[in-house]
């Protein structure tokens, strides 16, 4: 160490005021400067080099054991030529002193040199590691691409030859040759057995992205705190009953300008039976999976199946025996659909009921071959002439779905489709062989164009077109429940504005008009009068069968009826004990027992009754200046430090309005699960349904998160951590 020292130190060259004197001649300090290797020794009185004593190669030579050992003190031939130091500092042992000497400066230890090595070959790794989750962050936004498409990954063939290699394998291959080098370097570059191209791997990404959604999602149900529960079952391509349970919730971190409830999908099962309890049974699975409390559940929605809604063995009724605040309301587009169904199918209104079958006849026989739809269109297009008006195609009835009948209703009440629809039927007549259609077609022509039929297609145009309106309305995942209520009672007080006499005339006004345009008959056919029996005709009975009542006023006794029994079926349908929550609304918040109904609220939900009943109190003044806003929007409104009125319309505008929003999530199942993927894993099946019902999700997910859960699952041939 001394000696290292030593030798980073340098020469030691001291600057004194006088140096000794030999012969009359001293060492002088200017000749530092002129040979940096020169030092000095006061103590011998000579002349040293520094780099020969400590690096020469051999010693021996007289200049060598001068400069080295005795040292240099000749004084008067220190600068003579050829001679003292510049002889020196010519030979080659001290060449080769110097040499040895910057090598030495210049080297490193070997601990330094093995630390450097390892720097070097960390740094590479990382450099690799970079790259291989830049590869990896790629194949993720390919399988997240294709996922939240709802497409097929997979091809027939994915060997080399194949034309089609899958969507997958093919995305992979056009990015690469698009111009992305690190991609198409990995596939030029990298092993068989480690492309991350095999179906092993794709099922792997597919299930950690759907497993991301799924944890993001319950991130943010717990932050929320409370949340309703929404399930449905359906068959899928395979036959298998899959039942989707989706959850409902206040996002806390919304605004104004950003909507505030939230229904996601949180599971995808596939049901072996369909029984309240097993029903009960995967949903308890399903929540208790995502690691969400059945005590926090403050909501159900369900259909009106009895394995869901029965009172005593279904599922809200097996739930609520768990949690007995899970408040069970059933989905109001179905109670509106069920509501129609049974007033519109009921035998009492068999006149309704003859109608729409006669307009699905209507559309299977025209729609039911192409060449019947082809003359359809075409005489529409010489209907309509050189007007701007494309051809209108008729439109099925939905057995599930009778709001939807309206649009149907729609198309049929349009002039240039009726006509098309009876000269297509007239063509089918003439030109066919087949006995029994030419039988249907006469069938249709004699109810086309009887005025009865146009009559009831008027007069029931507008009522399923309000149906249809609400229903629409009903299905909107922002839709809070007193809202939801505020339709439904303006659908009943409009069904029975269209029961006057004012609306009947109104409607036989119309079909006149229309029957007038397309050149039918626009009146009226009275029915026979019955010939009263010789042995009544004294009784009390024949009164009765000769009671003069015309077709007009018979049709219009069954058409308040039908309006009747629909309002009925509406009012009876919807929920009433929904009203302790009335005094959160705007326009309700001046009725007299407000406080007794925060009470009810209070109690029920755990909520600080005193807090609560002064809280709505500080804050109903700002609603009074706002009567029309919705209680989303009321809720981000409230102050913060009011967290019991906070809490109380968050409970409200949690409960759920409508499943609607698993259906719609089931219409991907057709897209992911089709006909040509049947054996798909359950697994992969839920990964794909969240990808595909959760685009906004899919899209907000970290790479790097991916990445890193990828790699963390499983041993990995590529360096990805």
């Amino acid at each position: 160490m001394c000696r290292k020292h030593y030798i980073r130190h340098g020469p030691i060259q001291p600057h004194l005021h006088e140096y000794p004197k030999t012969n009359g001649r001293s060492f002088r300090h200017n000749w530092f400067e002129k040979y940096s290797w020169l030092e000095y020794s006061a103590g011998k009185d000579a002349a040293f080099c520094f780099t020969c004593r400590n690096f020469a190669f051999r010693k021996g030579s007289q200049s060598s054991d001068v400069f080295c050992s005795s040292g240099f003190n000749d004084w008067n031939k220190a600068l003579a030529k050829n001679r003292g130091f510049d002889k020196h500092a010519m030979s080659h042992d001290h060449s080769a002193a110097e040499t040895a000497y910057r090598d030495y400066m210049t080297s490193k230890s070997v601990v330094c040199q093995l630390s450097e090595d390892a720097s070097k070959q960390a740094t590479q790794r990382e450099m690799q590691i970079r790259k291989n989750r830049s590869i990896l962050g790629r194949l993720f936004d390919i399988t997240r691409l294709i996922g939240k498409l709802g497409m097929p990954f997979r091809g027939h063939r994915e060997d080399a030859d194949s034309h089609n290699k899958g969507l997958y394998r093919e995305l992979v291959e056009f990015v690469a040759a698009a111009g992305d080098e690190v991609l198409n370097d990995h596939l030029k570059t990298m092993s068989a057995n480690a492309t991350y191209l095999s179906p092993t791997i794709q099922n792997q990404m597919i299930d950690t992205i759907g497993k991301s959604i799924l944890e993001s999602i319950v991130v943010k149900v717990q932050d929320a705190g409370a949340f309703s529960v929404l399930m449905d079952e359906t068959t899928d391509s395979s036959h298998q009953e899959q039942l989707s349970v989706m959850v409902r919730f206040v996002d806390k971190t919304a605004t104004v300008d950003t909507d505030v409830i939230k229904e996601r999908l949180l599971g995808v099962v596939c049901a072996t039976q369909t029984t309240g309890e097993a029903l009960t049974d995967m949903l308890l699975t399903v929540i208790r999976r995502a690691g969400l409390r059945v005590e926090d559940i403050v909501g159900q929605g369900y259909d009106g199946g009895s394995n869901m809604s029965g009172a005593n063995k279904g599922v809200q009724a097996r739930v609520r025996e768990l949690n007995p605040r899970a408040l069970f309301i059933q989905c109001y587009a179905h109670c509106l659909n069920r509501a129609l169904v049974n007033a519109v199918s009921s035998r009492e209104h068999a006149a309704a009921r003859n109608f729409f079958g006669i307009v699905e006849l209507v559309y299977t026989f025209v729609e039911g071959s192409a060449a019947r739809h082809h003359h359809f269109v075409t005489v529409q297009d010489r209907l309509l002439g050189t007007s701007s008006d494309r051809p209108l195609h008729l439109k099925g009835l939905c057995d599930t779905r009778w709001n939807c009948r309206s649009e149907s209703l729609t198309r049929l009440a349009n002039p240039v489709v009726y006509e098309a629809v009876l000269e297509t039927v007239d063509y089918v007549a003439d030109t066919t062989s087949d006995g029994s259609v030419r039988g249907i077609a006469a069938g249709l022509r004699t109810s086309l164009t009887d005025f009865h039929f146009i009559v009831q297609l008027f007069t029931l145009k507008p009522v399923m077109a309000l149906v249809n309106e609400v229903s629409v309305v009903l299905q909107c995942p922002q839709l809070d429940i007193l809202r939801a209520n505020e339709h439904i009672n303006c659908l009943s007080a409009e069904l029975s504005a269209l029961r006057s006499d004012a609306a009947w005339d109104s409607a036989v006004s119309g079909a006149r008009q229309f029957a007038d345009k397309i050149g039918l008959e626009s009146n009226f056919k009275e029915s026979r009068k019955r010939k009263v029996p010789v042995r009544l005709q004294n009784s009390s009975a024949s009164a009765s069968m000769t009671n003069d009542i015309t077709t007009a006023t018979s049709m219009r006794s069954d058409y308040y009826a039908l309006i009747d029994r629909l309002t009925e079926e509406v009012r009876r349908r919807y929920p009433k004990k929904l009203e302790m929550f009335s005094p959160l609304q705007c326009s309700h918040m001046d009725i007299l027992d407000a406080a007794d109904k925060l009470s009810e609220i209070a109690a029920t939900y755990g909520l600080n009754e005193d807090r609560l009943i002064a809280q709505w109190r500080l804050f109903r003044g700002v609603c009074g200046q706002q009567p029309d806003v919705s209680l989303a929007k009321l809720y981000v409104m409230v102050p913060r430090e009011h967290e019991a009125l906070r809490a109380a319309y968050q409970l409200l505008i949690t409960l759920p309005v409508t499943s609607a929003g698993v259906e719609r999530a089931f219409s991907k199942l057709s897209l992911i699960k089709s006909k040509l993927r049947t054996t798909m894993q359950q697994e992969r099946l839920e990964a794909l349904m969240f990808c595909a019902a959760e685009k906004d999700l899919v899209k907000s997910l970290s790479i790097d998160d991916l990445v890193g859960k990828f790699a963390a699952a499983a041993d990995r041939r590529l360096d990805l951590a």
